[in-house]
């Protein structure tokens, strides 16, 4: 047998190890559609990829589609924020509207006092939420709830979607809510 057999034989070998090691080495891949996608201890299963969960905030996080989307080309996006019990359950604690209202302004640029109230079924209980509109990066609609997880502590989820992707959008809200789950309760979605 030649060498140069020998040598063409191993860099098959060679090469799958190489792409391997990179793909291991490499940053996480965004979430691709049907994955579980994970915030703040809440887990969901979505039909679309994602990107991966970026900061935007103290304990805010975010992912967005298209995953590789900014802020003028995204379609759709996810923010969670999370509220400790000293936020919610002290004398001074912030309600629950309370806390929609924070994360409309602060995170989705929305005007709270402008929205319509809205209910949707999440975690297996129906919760109450605020829907609105915002012409924040581009004409945009948004919903906001916030859920108290088995520890008391509160998650806010705020969607917020393109006005001209809002059928996709509440395709995409519907699937969320139907697999949203709490990562550590055992249940997967």
């Amino acid at each position: 047998m030649s060498n140069t057999w020998r040598e063409s034989r191993s860099r098959p070998a060679t090469v799958g190890v190489a792409l391997g090691l990179l793909l291991v080495l490499s940053p996480a891949a965004p979430a691709r559609p049907d994955n579980v996608v994970e915030l703040h201890g809440l887990c969901f299963r979505s039909p679309v990829a994602f990107s991966n969960p970026k900061p935007v905030g103290l304990d805010a996080v975010m992912v967005v589609h298209p995953p590789e989307a900014d802020a003028q080309s995204e379609r759709f996006s996810l923010t969670a924020v999370h509220f400790p019990l000293v936020v919610t359950d002290t004398k001074a604690g912030m309600t629950p509207a309370e806390l929609r209202d924070y994360m409309a302004t602060v995170f989705l640029a929305g005007q709270a006092k402008a929205g319509t109230p809205i209910q949707r079924r999440l975690l297996e209980n129906v919760v109450d939420g605020l829907a609105f509109s915002t012409p924040v990066p581009a004409p945009s609609f948004a919903e906001v709830y916030a859920l108290r997880l088995q520890n008391r502590e509160t998650v806010v989820l705020g969607f917020k979607f393109l006005s001209d992707w809002r059928s996709e959008a509440q395709s995409l809200i519907n699937a969320i809510a139907a697999s949203l789950r709490e990562c550590n309760s055992g249940h997967q979605p």
